[in-house]
């Protein structure tokens, strides 16, 4: 749910950004003549300034930066073509997305539909919990981590680390 500088309620559908809004009522739900596609980046520049492109992950409102935040898998990433997760955040939902930092590396494994728990944690805290699926499909032949493969991870992910803000 976000709220706009002129005070309309919109439900927001994307993956892990914005691409549908929908005014924020059962009534405009069933309507789709109320629904209005937003235009999501294709890419997310890093802090060094590369192009990414983000596969698939989740935005949320975080009150602790009072920014939205994001986490996602990238695209064809390095070294791993679907293991890396990236976050980022913006003063508002539709961006920009910028000054992305890799936040975990899977390297030669895949860990793919990240998603954020907000309700797993108090709304002003530094801590962000996200999850995600842990598996060597899509990946080059790796070693198979035993027990653990096709498996869901939950990582923690501490805000007020100086080392993520570099």
């Amino acid at each position: 749910r976000h709220t706009d500088r002129q005070g309309r309620k919109w439900l927001l559908f994307g993956n892990p950004f914005p691409f549908l809004r929908i005014p924020d009522s059962y009534e405009a739900y069933l309507d789709p003549s109320t629904w209005e596609e937003v235009k999501m980046p294709k890419e997310v520049l890093t802090r060094a300034g590369d192009r990414i492109v983000p596969a698939a992950g989740q935005m949320a409102w975080n009150g602790y930066r009072k920014k939205y935040v994001a986490i996602f898998q990238q695209k064809f990433g390095k070294p791993s073509g679907f293991g890396e997760v990236w976050y980022v955040e913006s003063a508002s939902p539709y961006g920009p997305w910028t000054d992305a930092v890799k936040v975990v590396t899977h390297n030669n494994y895949t860990f793919y539909n990240p998603v954020i728990h907000t309700e797993g944690t108090d709304p002003q805290s530094p801590v962000l919990l996200f999850e995600g699926t842990y598996t060597s499909s899509f990946a080059d032949k790796p070693t198979k981590t035993p027990r653990w493969d096709y498996t869901q991870v939950l990582y923690r992910l501490d805000l007020d680390d100086p080392a993520l803000f570099k």
